[in-house]
């Protein structure tokens, strides 16, 4: 069948499974925040696991999942040994990329493009100082270098199935304008767009707006409850409203943590 299903699994965390295809993870964080009825072993399967940058809250099952699946890492290059360390993996487990790359695999081609972390633009600490920012597992100071590199080695991914399905992973500053121009020219059917937890409904719908994708599923959304005293249904459902308000036929799905979204395209006789 073609169906491609994916689900949110917290923070940045996407797993997907391709039509007929692989298993992708996207940014796996599920072990240091001790969910009640879900742990990485629910994962189903990360054949592939696409780490868009390396701070600790996007990385921290990585080995974890290697150490099941036998996944192949796709991480920046200057992020990509910070990984190997902290995780002691087998080498033959890490593809370091760069932007502008192109890869034909099991059952889709990946696209790789730039972007721009949100705090890029911030003096947040020196070199001296990031012994200082708390580790993931090991002593502190241990991952520091992954740390840096997360702020400076932001990718996105296009993800094509071999059905021709476009699926865009997608964040950073919307000020940096490179992947909508990508957008325009691939036409993503679905996108995973970062949604800030100062965002407000209104301002991420027009954020979406310029990718012209039919699906759009927020990550790193988890704050704006707290933030915003607003459910993220309810902020699915006002971006919604705006878009409708735009004249877009985009539409933002509401991810219910760990459940499972099916996404069928196909065409039948009546």
């Amino acid at each position: 069948m073609n169906v491609l299903s994916l689900r949110w699994l917290h923070c940045a965390g996407y797993e997907i499974k391709l039509p007929d295809g692989p298993s992708i993870v996207i940014d796996p964080f599920i072990t240091m925040n001790r969910f009640e009825n879900f742990t990485w072993e629910n994962i189903e399967g990360a054949d592939y696991i696409l780490l868009t940058h390396t701070h600790g809250d996007h990385i921290s099952d990585v080995g974890n999942l290697v150490g099941k699946f036998g996944s192949q890492v796709f991480s920046g290059q200057m992020s990509c040994n910070s990984i190997v360390e902290y995780f002691d993996l087998n080498y033959s487990h890490i593809w370091p990329v760069l932007p502008g790359e192109f890869y034909e695999l099991d059952g889709f081609s990946l696209n790789i493009y730039r972007g721009k972390h949100t705090t890029q633009t911030r003096d947040d600490y020196k070199p001296s100082q990031a012994y200082r920012i708390p580790a993931i597992g090991g002593p502190e100071g241990s991952y520091r270098d992954g740390n840096h590199f997360g702020g400076m080695e932001m990718l996105n991914f296009l993800i094509t199935t071999k059905e021709g399905m476009r699926i865009l992973i997608s964040g950073g500053l919307d000020s940096y304008q490179d992947i909508y121009r990508e957008a325009k020219k691939t036409r993503p059917n679905i996108v995973i767009r970062q949604a800030n937890a100062g965002l407000a409904p209104e301002d991420y719908a027009r954020l979406v707006l310029p990718y012209q994708a039919q699906y759009v599923f927020p990550h790193h959304h988890e704050k704006i409850p707290g933030r915003q005293g607003i459910s993220i249904e309810d902020y699915c459902s006002r971006i919604n409203e705006e878009l409708i308000r735009l004249g877009s036929r985009t539409r933002v799905v509401y991810p219910e943590k760990f459940r499972w979204v099916d996404i069928e395209m196909s065409a039948r006789l009546r």
